[in-house]
């Protein structure tokens, strides 16, 4: 189902020549569960997309942020046995998955 959010979003990877919009999806392949997180915003150049990893890796040092997010991400997908990776079209957007063992989820 699609929600509206209420507070504004960051505007620091926007394309501000169209309305945002993030799609946050989960599925079940084998026995692991995959999350997407797909946005319109201005992609990741290909030279970036290993580096984004990175402890206080930035992709522009005007933007806003410390380098932190996606390597703590990574981390914990780590931690719990999965995987992060990252498809990104400049121009048109990025999707992050984040693929984790379906195992860990049970008691």
């Amino acid at each position: 189902s699609k929600q509206e959010l209420d507070y504004p979003m960051p505007s620091k990877y926007r394309d501000e020549s169209r309305n945002l919009e993030i799609t946050i999806t989960a599925k079940t392949k084998y026995n692991k569960v995959i999350y997407a997180i797909s946005d319109n915003g201005i992609g990741i150049e290909p030279r970036h997309l290993t580096k984004i990893w990175d402890v206080f890796f930035r992709v522009d040092n005007q933007l806003v942020g410390e380098g932190l997010g996606l390597s703590l991400v990574k981390r914990i997908v780590d931690k719990h046995k999965g995987k992060a990776w990252v498809e990104s079209t400049v121009g048109k957007g990025s999707t992050f998955f984040i693929e984790l063992p379906k195992t860990i989820f049970s008691e």
